[in-house]
């Protein structure tokens, strides 16, 4: 560890070599990587910012363990930073395959999977895409729509890049509670978007879209809001998506406020990634003429005077808007690429989930909670121990990683025989 004062970063070897053969494992069976930070580890250091802890885990379904792969202190919590220790730790990786001859690179065919940080997202595109992230939605513009040849944009995609679904699901809740306190439409609302999240192509997320406005955009009700329900019930039954309502409403489930302090240096906005992204313009028209006809509808029942108008309980319009928002990032969170990413390994022996239509960050959320519960004993709730140093930190991490890599291959060595 290099500890300098005046110096805005601060350094935690990373341990990779020890890492890189069960990175070389793992690969081959769960190619998926699970990136996310904490600042509430360590000790504050005077005159310089929160130390920020940053994991990248790694995750062997067979075995049921949590591998760091990567992981690294800094009191910079700038893009800059953060690029910086992953492309030291890439050149590590690549020396290392250079060293065994590696045919193919280790860091290609896989997923990470982040929160909506700006930071954590931009950096891993930067450094294993070589790219932006207005550039990297385009690229799967081009690979969705069919317009490009899918096995050279995956050439220059090494990784795809997808939102951790708990935590999107968690931010489009909170939304909801701007525009209404009702627990049955929230709840309603909510499983409408994790179909969408849940997608696999533009076809039924078209289909998913019609299911919404019928529910949310008809003043009335009637035979079409009652049927549009019924899709919807028999669409979560079939996807056995009862839990996700209570998991996310959960007290003990809270974002990561940290992300929130984090920026990036390159000035490429939210905004500036809205109007360029191809789906802004994409389902801009398809959101345009469904209130259109939401409207001509609404209109016409109002002028039916024979008609017996009975009001629709989940009317609330201003939910959509929450949907029309985050069209524009739609292959960052939903399973769109994660279908694509399915077809073009589908040769490879890859243990992916089925269906495999949601990844979440808890592989690395664990492996957070075990570094602060079990290696430091950081317990916040009886505060019988305070935050660590950094010198601290280091040898319990080290000698942390040293019994996994011993674990792991002596188990595999067993399993063998």
């Amino acid at each position: 560890m290099f500890h300098l004062r005046r110096v805005k970063s601060i350094y935690l070897t990373k341990y990779i070599l020890f890492k890189i053969e069960i990175l070389e494992d793992i690969k081959h069976r769960f190619p998926v990587f699970f990136f996310d930070s904490t600042g509430t580890i360590n000790k504050e250091i005077i005159g310089q910012n929160l130390p920020f802890f940053y994991s990248v885990t790694m995750y062997n379904e067979n075995k049921k363990c949590y591998i760091p792969m990567v992981e690294f202190f800094t009191t910079d919590q700038s893009q800059r930073s953060v690029t910086q220790f992953l492309t030291s730790a890439m050149f590590i990786i690549s020396e290392y395959q250079k060293s065994k001859q590696f045919n193919q690179e280790l860091i290609r065919n896989c997923i990470f999977v982040t929160d909506q940080s700006s930071v954590l997202i931009n950096s891993v595109l930067k450094v294993i895409n070589k790219c932006n992230l207005s550039q990297y939605i385009q690229w799967t513009f081009d690979i969705i729509m069919g317009g490009k040849d899918d096995i050279s944009y995956f050439k220059l995609m090494k990784t795809l890049i997808y939102y951790c679904a708990t935590h999107f699901l968690k931010n489009v809740l909170k939304k909801t509670k701007k525009f209404t306190n009702n627990v049955k439409v929230k709840k309603a609302f909510v499983f409408c978007f994790s179909l969408i999240q849940n997608a696999t192509d533009l076809g039924q997320i078209e289909n998913y879209i019609d299911i919404i406005f019928t529910i949310f955009d008809s003043k009335f009700q009637d035979e079409n809001v009652q049927s549009a329900l019924d899709l919807l019930d028999q669409e979560i039954q079939s996807r056995q998506l009862n839990y996700l309502y209570h998991s996310i409403n959960k007290k003990n489930i809270q974002l990561d406020k940290s992300s929130e302090t984090l920026y990036i240096i390159k000035p490429e906005s939210k905004n500036e990634i809205y109007v360029n992204s191809p789906y802004t313009k994409y389902y801009d028209k398809i959101f345009k003429n469904k209130k259109n006809l939401s409207f001509i509808k609404n209109d016409n029942n109002k002028k039916d005077k024979n008609k017996k108008l009975i009001d629709n309980l989940f009317y609330c319009p201003n939910l959509i808007s929450i949907i029309e928002e985050q069209m524009f990032s739609i292959p960052l969170w939903s399973g769109l690429m994660l279908k694509v990413f399915e077809i073009q390994n589908q040769n490879r022996k890859y243990l992916l989930p089925e269906p495999f239509t949601r990844l979440t960050n808890n592989p690395v959320e664990t492996r957070i909670r075990i570094v602060k519960n079990n290696i430091l004993k950081i317990e916040r709730k009886n505060k019988k121990r305070k935050r660590c140093t950094l010198n601290e930190i280091k040898s319990k991490l080290f000698k942390n990683v040293k019994a996994i890599h011993k674990r792991y291959f002596k188990s595999r060595r067993r399993n063998k025989v």
